[in-house]
Protein backbone atom coordinates (compact mmCIF):
# COMPACT_ATOMS: atom_id res chain seq x y z
CA UNK A 1 0.00 0.00 0.00
CA UNK A 2 1.31 3.51 -1.03
CA UNK A 3 1.67 6.52 1.87
CA UNK A 4 -0.28 9.42 0.65
CA UNK A 5 0.91 12.60 1.84
CA UNK A 6 -1.22 15.57 2.35
CA UNK A 7 -0.74 18.92 0.99
CA UNK A 8 1.18 20.25 3.42
CA UNK A 9 3.59 17.69 3.62
CA UNK A 10 4.43 17.63 0.01
CA UNK A 11 4.83 21.89 0.00
CA UNK A 12 6.89 23.28 2.45
CA UNK A 13 5.12 25.63 4.55
CA UNK A 14 5.45 29.49 4.72
CA UNK A 15 7.62 30.98 8.07
CA UNK A 16 6.53 34.66 6.34
CA UNK A 17 3.69 36.01 8.71
CA UNK A 18 1.45 37.94 5.80
CA UNK A 19 -0.59 40.83 7.13
CA UNK A 20 -3.10 42.95 5.25
CA UNK A 21 -4.00 46.47 5.91
CA UNK A 22 -6.98 48.50 4.98
CA UNK A 23 -7.75 52.25 5.20
CA UNK A 24 -11.18 53.68 4.88
CA UNK A 25 -12.75 57.22 5.23
CA UNK A 26 -15.64 58.63 3.96
CA UNK A 27 -16.35 62.28 3.08
CA UNK A 28 -15.01 64.20 0.47
CA UNK A 29 -11.58 65.00 1.66
CA UNK A 30 -8.91 62.27 2.83
CA UNK A 31 -7.24 62.44 6.52
CA UNK A 32 -4.41 65.08 6.83
CA UNK A 33 -1.63 61.75 6.71
CA UNK A 34 -3.25 60.68 2.99
CA UNK A 35 -2.84 63.91 1.93
CA UNK A 36 0.64 64.34 3.34
CA UNK A 37 1.06 61.21 1.13
CA UNK A 38 -0.43 62.82 -2.21
CA UNK A 39 1.51 65.55 -2.02
CA UNK A 40 5.14 63.64 -1.28
CA UNK A 41 4.09 61.54 -4.55
CA UNK A 42 3.13 64.84 -6.62
CA UNK A 43 3.60 68.77 -4.76
CA UNK A 44 0.46 70.65 -5.18
CA UNK A 45 -1.86 67.32 -5.03
CA UNK A 46 -3.34 68.10 -1.57
CA UNK A 47 -4.28 71.46 -2.66
CA UNK A 48 -5.90 70.07 -5.67
CA UNK A 49 -8.12 67.57 -3.95
CA UNK A 50 -9.07 70.02 -1.17
CA UNK A 51 -9.84 72.73 -4.05
CA UNK A 52 -12.19 69.82 -5.62
CA UNK A 53 -14.14 69.18 -2.88
CA UNK A 54 -14.59 73.12 -2.04
CA UNK A 55 -16.37 73.24 -5.78
CA UNK A 56 -18.11 70.76 -5.62
CA UNK A 57 -19.77 71.50 -2.32
CA UNK A 58 -20.46 75.08 -3.75
CA UNK A 59 -22.26 73.37 -6.84
CA UNK A 60 -24.09 71.00 -4.60
CA UNK A 61 -25.47 74.77 -2.50
CA UNK A 62 -26.02 76.10 -6.06
CA UNK A 63 -27.77 72.86 -7.20
CA UNK A 64 -30.23 72.97 -4.05
CA UNK A 65 -30.71 76.65 -4.28
CA UNK A 66 -31.63 76.44 -7.63
CA UNK A 67 -34.09 73.33 -6.77
CA UNK A 68 -35.68 75.13 -4.25
CA UNK A 69 -36.51 78.49 -6.23
CA UNK A 70 -37.86 76.29 -8.74
CA UNK A 71 -40.38 74.65 -6.26
CA UNK A 72 -41.42 77.49 -4.99
CA UNK A 73 -41.99 79.05 -8.28
CA UNK A 74 -43.89 76.25 -9.03
CA UNK A 75 -46.07 76.22 -6.29
CA UNK A 76 -46.83 79.81 -7.05
CA UNK A 77 -47.63 79.51 -10.51
CA UNK A 78 -50.32 76.24 -9.24
CA UNK A 79 -51.61 78.81 -7.06
CA UNK A 80 -52.17 81.64 -9.54
CA UNK A 81 -53.60 79.77 -12.52
CA UNK A 82 -56.33 77.75 -10.21
CA UNK A 83 -57.26 81.05 -9.09
CA UNK A 84 -57.23 81.97 -12.48
CA UNK A 85 -59.67 79.18 -13.10
CA UNK A 86 -61.75 79.36 -10.39
CA UNK A 87 -62.54 82.91 -10.85
CA UNK A 88 -63.01 82.50 -14.13
CA UNK A 89 -65.62 79.28 -13.41
CA UNK A 90 -67.07 81.64 -11.49
CA UNK A 91 -67.82 84.44 -13.26
CA UNK A 92 -68.86 81.79 -16.56
CA UNK A 93 -71.61 80.68 -14.13
CA UNK A 94 -72.42 84.34 -13.32
CA UNK A 95 -72.75 85.35 -16.80
CA UNK A 96 -74.92 82.31 -17.61
CA UNK A 97 -77.22 82.90 -14.74
CA UNK A 98 -77.81 86.18 -15.77
CA UNK A 99 -78.43 85.65 -19.56
CA UNK A 100 -81.38 83.18 -18.40
CA UNK A 101 -79.57 79.78 -17.97
CA UNK A 102 -79.93 79.25 -14.26
CA UNK A 103 -79.21 75.92 -13.99
CA UNK A 104 -76.47 75.91 -15.95
CA UNK A 105 -75.11 79.30 -14.27
CA UNK A 106 -75.51 77.45 -11.00
CA UNK A 107 -73.77 74.27 -11.82
CA UNK A 108 -70.76 75.99 -13.28
CA UNK A 109 -70.37 78.42 -10.65
CA UNK A 110 -70.67 75.91 -7.87
CA UNK A 111 -68.05 73.88 -9.61
CA UNK A 112 -65.98 76.61 -9.51
CA UNK A 113 -66.37 77.40 -5.45
CA UNK A 114 -66.01 73.55 -4.79
CA UNK A 115 -62.59 73.82 -6.94
CA UNK A 116 -60.82 76.76 -4.94
CA UNK A 117 -62.20 75.27 -1.69
CA UNK A 118 -60.53 71.65 -2.66
CA UNK A 119 -57.43 73.63 -4.34
CA UNK A 120 -57.11 75.20 -0.65
CA UNK A 121 -57.77 72.84 1.29
CA UNK A 122 -55.58 70.15 -0.27
CA UNK A 123 -52.76 72.57 -0.51
CA UNK A 124 -53.14 73.10 3.24
CA UNK A 125 -52.88 69.50 3.78
CA UNK A 126 -49.83 68.98 1.84
CA UNK A 127 -47.49 71.47 3.78
CA UNK A 128 -47.84 69.25 7.16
Amino acid sequence: MKEEKSILDTKQKSKHPISIEGIQFSGPIPPPSILQEYNNISPGCADRIIKYAEDEAEHRRKVEIFTLKTETLEIRLGQIFGFLIGITTILSGTYAAINGAQVAGSLIGTGGVIGLVTAFISGRSSKK
